[in-house]
């Protein structure tokens, strides 16, 4: 039987990985996130989830990008997802703001024709990109940038790059079909949002060796044009 067209996975998202872990982003520049990385804080983690009558367990606590990764041996339900909620949120700053859900599908995009210098005639860095990107028009879906966005000059001769951009996403590209086609301004330039394909037997070889086991990317997969 085929797959109706409403579900398929575009072919700048990826499938998903397994959901036996929890993802906590944040947005904009997170908090310094040192703390989580001990075994003090997953027995915190799962004194809270003790406390609310789950049985879920937190194995470990690893970075992701700007973000954290529970894992766990099950997948958490909502409620446990509730408590886990409760554990960060009690765990920060007052009013920094995070989310935390299950892991999700990751959309591929590129921006095009954006200047490779800025007015002083500096090349454009990840930094001011990722800044530039955070306060556009599109921030609600920058937000889930999942690694730094990759600048690629397009020549030599040229004064223009394509930026590539993960984002967190669902398996239909939900949050990538808003900017898709959109214009966005950035360095003063009016520059146009497209899908980026990346090829899917890929997907699983872009992780990092300290999130080996999460199915989640630190580095940059390899785009097809």
């Amino acid at each position: 039987m085929k797959t109706s067209p409403h579900w398929s996975v575009p072919s700048f998202t990826s499938e998903g990985p397994t959901q036996k872990q929890v993802l906590v982003l944040f947005r904009g520049t997170p908090p310094n996130l040192t703390k989580f990385f001990t075994e003090s804080a997953v027995r915190v983690a799962n004194g809270y989830l003790r406390d609310g009558c789950s049985m879920l367990k937190v194995t470990s606590i690893v970075r992701v990008y700007d973000g954290l990764l529970l894992v766990t041996p099950a997948v958490a339900s909502l409620s446990d997802l509730d408590i886990l909620r409760n554990f960060i949120r009690e765990s920060l700053p007052t009013g920094t703001p995070f989310e935390v859900a299950l892991p999700s599908s990751t959309s591929f995009i590129k921006i095009l024709d954006i200047p490779y210098f800025d007015l002083k005639g500096l090349k454009i860095t990840q930094e001011a990109l990722e800044k530039a990107l955070h306060t556009s028009v599109h921030a609600e879906v920058f937000a889930y940038l999942s690694t730094k966005p990759r600048i690629d000059r397009n020549s030599v001769h040229l004064t223009s790059c394509t930026v590539y951009c993960n984002i967190w996403d669902s398996q239909q590209g939900t949050r990538a079909k808003q900017a898709l086609g959109q214009p966005i301004f950035l360095a003063g330039w009016s520059c146009t949002i497209r899908p980026a394909a990346v090829s899917k037997q890929r997907v699983s070889s872009w992780v990092s060796p300290e999130s080996r086991y999460s199915g989640y990317s630190t580095s940059q997969p390899q785009y097809e044009d």
